[in-house]
């Protein structure tokens, strides 16, 4: 394509009204259809959702896209804001544009990534842009596809390292991010402690009131990590072993820290935000910071140990 030697056809990854996570793992999905389709990946966004230049760098392709304006992304839509029918606007030429919707379709997305030939499906447009909006996580199905199981492992990809290739070859965390994070940086980089990691899901309610969660299923989390705990301490008693707890309830993080002290680390000082605060509610006077400290948390998070999550 960069040689002139085949026509441009591009996927754009649509900025899906929703969290940081449901958004990566579509993003995921996404590039790996370019790939094996043979089309240039970008990113675009729209509405009131920030846009993924604002926490990451593009360390080895640009895949940042002007924005996209309201007849484009009208067919992506979720389904609380769609307005009529799902189809472009008057102003977009469908002859070079057409969309693929695959948000809470787990049937559609196991098809498509688990079953179909990407290059020639019928259920993949064919079309010069194809703009997909997606939260499912599929690389890991794509493995079991006999059309690109191959071509995958080619590639010297494997279906538990697909993720995280596609992450650290799009993104590249800005320092802000980082900065915010330099203190859990620091204490899960350090070789010589176990960490564990808990993440407490509270729910999305939380961002507009944060009211906590049921003692007893915040137990449910502590008991899986003591018998982790108790089962590391025999492998390797001096060895000091770190919970690192995440939750979007201040409240819940809170009571984890009065009940368990030193044992814990968690961030006491961070406001959560959802990525989509506009709708959920709870948004700060800082743009984009909702983005910056999901990011932040995450990549904390993927440096722990051992992680207990639901």
């Amino acid at each position: 394509m960069l040689r002139g030697e085949e026509e441009p056809r591009f996927l754009i990854s649509a900025g899906l009204e929703a969290g940081a996570a449901d958004r990566l793992t579509g993003i995921f999905s996404e590039f790996y259809m370019a790939l094996l389709t043979r089309r240039a990946f970008l990113i675009s966004t729209f509405s009131d959702v920030p846009g993924w230049d604002s926490v990451f760098d593009a360390p080895f392709i640009n895949w940042t896209s002007a924005d996209l304006d309201m007849d484009m992304m009208a067919p992506l839509r979720i389904p609380r804001h769609l307005q009529g029918a799902r189809q472009f606007g008057p102003s977009v030429n469908v002859s070079q544009y057409s969309f693929l919707y695959l948000v809470n379709n787990d049937t559609l997305n196991d098809q498509i990534f688990g079953s179909e030939n990407l290059q020639d499906s019928a259920l993949v447009p064919g079309s010069k842009f194809l703009l997909v909006a997606s939260n499912r996580g599929r690389s890991i199905k794509l493995f079991d596809n006999p059309h690109h199981r191959d071509q995958l492992l080619e590639w010297g990809l494997t279906s538990h390292t697909a993720a995280t290739c596609a992450y650290r070859f799009l993104f590249r965390e800005q320092q802000h991010v980082l900065d915010t994070f330099q203190q859990d940086l620091d204490l899960l980089k350090n070789k010589s402690v176990l960490k564990i990691g808990i993440q407490i899901r509270a729910g999305d309610n939380t961002f507009s009131e944060d009211t906590g969660y049921p003692t007893a299923l915040i137990q449910s989390y502590f008991d899986c990590a003591q018998q982790l705990d108790q089962q590391l301490q025999l492998t390797n008693p001096a060895r000091p072993i770190v919970w690192y707890v995440v939750s979007e309830s201040l409240q819940v993080c809170n009571a984890v820290k009065q009940q368990l002290g030193s044992k814990v680390f968690t961030r006491l000082d961070l406001h959560a935000e959802h990525a989509n605060c506009k709708e959920t509610g709870g948004c700060s006077d800082v743009p984009g910071r909702a983005l910056q400290q999901a990011v932040g948390q995450m990549l904390a998070f993927s440096l722990t140990d051992f992680q207990v999550h639901r």
